[in-house]
């Protein structure tokens, strides 16, 4: 469907560029290749429709959700057929009702011709409409499926390990049932477009190709102001199936993925930014237990001075493979200190250690007791000069 949709609209771009304002035979070579494709493309499109509603109404269907690699490869044949196969059977078979090259229609560009007669009728009009109103069918019966059976659905999709979402599947049907009944409109104007004058009698081969290197010129002075305007109207159709086409995959969670990766690169790689640090105040820690971090043997936990004269310290860290405040972990403490402090005394029945049995109270009265080094020296200095100042 996409390179159809392409080829149409590139197609399209070109002849407006080309022939804005004017009818000048130019690049005929063009115009017989583009206007092949573009009659090519008025099948394509509802071709691929079905295609794609035939798989979604067999999921749908819980008939078919995992394919093999048998079955893949099937529906690979059946979808190049019906979209590339299908398509060139079609442009060949517009050369039977081909009364003439093409023809130039000023801001339009050229424009593939049919030699309206009931040949033209079955071979180029009725195939299109045919495979859009199968396509509408099946949908209709894809979304009755759907809605009946929502809850198994969903379910055998998860269990099958697909790609295909719920959200999806919903999206996918919605534009084929969309872009058909758009297509369906658009080929019912068509036809009535070009059988507005009649029909023209089919004769014999000869009679119907006689004028076939002819070029037919329409300057938009020629028209009268209902053809310029239906003109108009069947010239953006073609554009508008690309919308519409678009319009369904361009918001989808998928396409706004790949829109923030490709910006996020471009900031990268082309506009030399770097990607933002992380804040700290939006920055959510590991809820890691209490044993993940880890101490350091030799930390200082306490430092103070007895009488002035002996300094008792604890080099070692209380172990966190245990729960912090748990009788264990005390105990544990107590036995490490034990092993680096000999002069402490521990009582067998208390899990907190004892003091040393020679250790006695400091007079502070007597003044024996030394002040502990702060780690903050400019406020204890501060403090300290008061405290001279008030004595």
């Amino acid at each position: 469907m996409i390179p159809w949709l392409f080829i149409d609209c590139f197609s399209l771009a070109v002849n407006s560029v080309v022939w804005n304002g004017n009818v000048i035979k130019r690049i005929p070579v063009w115009c017989d290749i583009v206007t092949k494709l573009n009659v090519g493309s008025t099948v394509a499109l509802p071709a691929a429709c079905l295609c794609l509603t035939i798989r979604l109404e067999s999921i749908s269907a819980c008939r078919q959700v995992s394919v093999s690699h048998a079955s893949r490869r099937r529906w690979m044949i059946f979808d190049l057929v019906m979209c590339f196969g299908l398509p060139c059977v079609y442009m060949a078979l517009h050369y039977i009702v081909q009364g003439h090259r093409f023809d130039i229609a000023e801001d339009l560009g050229c424009r593939a011709t049919y030699y309206v007669s009931v040949p033209a009728i079955f071979i180029m009009f009725i195939p299109p409409l045919l495979l859009s109103a199968a396509t509408l069918i099946l949908g209709g019966m894809a979304l009755a499926h759907f809605f009946r059976r929502r809850a198994v659905f969903a379910q055998t999709l998860k269990n099958s390990q697909s790609a295909l979402t719920t959200a999806r599947y919903v999206r996918l049907m919605l534009m084929s049932i969309v872009l058909m009944i758009w297509t369906l409109a658009a080929s019912t104007l068509q036809v009535w477009f070009s059988t507005r004058y009649g029909l023209r009698p089919w004769t014999n081969w000869a009679d119907v190709h006689s004028n076939w290197t002819n070029i037919g010129l329409f300057p938009t002075a020629f028209l009268s102001p209902s053809d310029r305007v239906w003109s108009e109207v069947v010239w953006w159709t073609t554009p508008l199936s690309a919308m519409f086409f678009a319009a369904f995959f361009m918001f989808g969670e998928d396409a706004l993925k790949e829109y923030k990766a490709c910006w996020m690169w471009i900031k990268t790689h082309v506009l030399r930014m770097k990607p933002a640090a992380r804040s700290a105040r939006n920055y959510v820690p590991a809820a890691d237990p209490p044993s993940a971090y880890k101490t350091h043997r030799g930390t200082m936990l306490s430092t103070f001075s007895v009488d002035g004269k002996t300094d008792v310290s604890s080099t070692l860290a209380p172990s966190y493979s245990k729960p912090i405040l748990s009788s264990s972990a005390l105990k544990s403490f107590a036995e490490e200190t034990q092993s680096v402090n000999t002069d402490w005394t521990s009582d067998a029945h208390s899990t907190m250690p004892s003091t040393p049995s020679d250790y006695a109270p400091p007079d502070y009265a007597a003044g024996n007791y030394a002040r502990r080094p702060s780690q903050h020296s400019i406020n204890d200095t501060h403090f300290a000069k008061s405290g001279d100042d008030m004595a």
